[in-house]
C-alpha cells in the first residue's frame, strides 16, 4: 500500500487509520513516499507514530522524492492498493497510481481538497473505492487485503476502461472544453 496524497508525511488522521489497517492485517506493509522523508527527524516521527500503534518499522518503507521519473513510477509495481490521504486528497499521485493500474482508496470529505479523490475515482469508474466514513475506509482496505480478487478486478477495470475514461481521454476532454467555450460565445 502507498498513500497517494501530497501531504501524507504529516497527516495525523490518515496515519492513525493506516496504523489500524496495518494492525488488522499483519501480512501487509506500508510504503510512504514524500520529499519530507529525506529529513531524519520526519522519518523518526513517523516511525514513532507507528510504533505507538505497535507497528514494527520493518513493515514500513519510507522513501524521499525520487528525481528520476521512471524510478519514481517503478515503485507502483511494488504496491497493491494506494491509500488516499485525508482530509487533503492526492491529485497527481492518485492519477499516477491509476495510470500504473493501482486502485486508490479514498475517504470523501466536504471540501474541495477532500473530494478530489472522489472526482478522480468516479472518472476512472472505481466507485467501490470511494468511502464516506473512516470505518468504511478501514473496512474496504481490510476487504482488499483479505480478498485479492477485488484488487485484480479493479486492475482489470483500470486497464480496460481508463484509457477512454474522462480522466485520461485527452481528445474527448479537448472536444468537450472547446464545445463549452463555443457555447459561451454570443
Amino acid at each position: 500500500m502507498i498513500p497517494s496524497g501530497k501531504r501524507h508525511a504529516n497527516t495525523t488522521a490518515s496515519g492513525h487509520l493506516w496504523a489500524q489497517i496495518l494492525s488488522a492485517t499483519p501480512h501487509t506493509r506500508l510504503l510512504l513516499k514524500n520529499p519530507a522523508l529525506a529529513d531524519e527527524a520526519t522519518r523518526n516521527r513517523l516511525l514513532s507514530h507507528f510504533a505507538s500503534h505497535h507497528i514494527s518499522s520493518d513493515r514500513l518503507t519510507l522513501l524521499p522524492r525520487d528525481p528520476d521519473p521512471a524510478a519514481h513510477l517503478a515503485h507502483y509495481h511494488d504496491i497493491d492498493l494506494a491509500l488516499d490521504t485525508f482530509p487533503y486528497h492526492g491529485t497527481t499521485t492518485t492519477c499516477e497510481a491509476l495510470a500504473m493500474n493501482v486502485p486508490v482508496l479514498t475517504l470523501a470529505g466536504n471540501t474541495h481538497a477532500s473530494r478530489v479523490g472522489v472526482s478522480l475515482l468516479t472518472s476512472a469508474n472505481l466507485p467501490t473505492f470511494i468511502t464516506t466514513t473512516p470505518e468504511a475506509y478501514l473496512a474496504q482496505a481490510l476487504a482488499c487485503a483479505q480478498n485479492p480478487s477485488l484488487l485484480l478486478a479493479a486492475r482489470h477495470t483500470l486497464r480496460t476502461t481508463l484509457p477512454t475514461s474522462p480522466l485520461f481521454n485527452a481528445k474527448q476532454f479537448a472536444a468537450d472544453f472547446l464545445a463549452t467555450l463555443q457555447s459561451l460565445l454570443p
